[in-house]
């Protein structure tokens, strides 16, 4: 709980930082990306402590609706966080490497229709299998 309530704090000032920034360029957008997607994975520990120090008590978790969309949303959390990363990183590494070309083929448009996409896929393939049992 300790944990989780200072990563939340942490990500949020973070996130208030980033927002605030008047010139947001494609690494200023990822970084707001992905200190929001970690605040929303921080913040989604908070029904799972609950249940726990209540004893193991299902409360929100009774449903098999709310379980499941819970679940679907937090691997969405992970996995969508690591992919930001890897993005980010893959962007930098371009603007190194490739200074001259770097706008060109890392343009905010192009970035975002990765991750849109990536993240269209992650939450079909999961509502799939999460239905089929």
């Amino acid at each position: 709980a300790v944990v989780s309530t200072q990563s939340t704090g942490g990500n949020l000032s973070a996130f208030c930082y980033f927002w605030s920034r008047r010139h947001r360029s494609l690494p200023h957008k990822l970084y707001l990306a992905v200190v929001g997607v970690d605040t929303c994975t921080c913040a989604g520990t908070v029904p799972v402590i609950v249940s726990l120090l209540r004893n193991r008590e299902p409360g929100l978790f009774a449903s098999p609706v709310v379980c499941t969309t819970f679940t679907i949303l937090i691997l969405f959390l992970l996995r969508i966080s690591m992919f930001l990363v890897a993005v980010m990183s893959t962007t930098r590494t371009i603007a190194i490497t490739r200074p001259y070309h770097a706008r060109a083929m890392c343009s905010v448009r192009r970035v975002t229709a990765v991750i849109a996409g990536y993240s269209l896929f992650l939450l079909l393939i999961d509502t799939v299998c999460f239905s089929l049992g």
